[in-house]
């Protein structure tokens, strides 16, 4: 298997991206913790459509690897990735941590992932 950046730069940017989507989705958990008031309808659609969209994105990442990686490149690749999204995460602006915002913003950026890795793996 001949590797190129391309798939390491994909698979690193696509870990990143879902370890700082976990620890942005975890800020809004539990209900309990939050204000009275704050859950609306769409807020519950937007933590619920995070979540589901985080264990999507780690299923086409694994597949991802194990079509287009080494083991090892995989696992080191990953590692570093996945060490460094909580400290990307503390880097966002305050509107994007702790607002619905963010949580709109990783959608995109999560659906942006998980095209990239589906196309590539097709």
């Amino acid at each position: 298997m001949v590797l190129g950046v391309l798939p390491i730069a994909i698979f690193t940017l696509g870990v990143f991206a879902t370890t700082v989507g976990i620890v942005l989705v975890a800020g809004f958990l539990p209900v309990s913790a939050m204000p009275e008031g704050w859950w609306t309808p769409s807020r519950s659609f937007l933590v619920t459509g995070n979540g589901i969209l985080i264990v999507l994105l780690v299923g086409g990442l694994l597949l991802f690897a194990i079509q287009e990686l080494d083991w090892a490149t995989a696992v080191i690749a990953g590692g570093l990735a996945l060490l460094a999204g909580p400290p990307g995460f503390q880097q966002l602006p305050a509107a994007l941590r702790n607002r619905p915002v963010g949580l709109v913003a990783f959608m995109g950026i999560g659906l942006a992932v998980l095209m990239v890795t589906v196309a590539t793996t097709i």
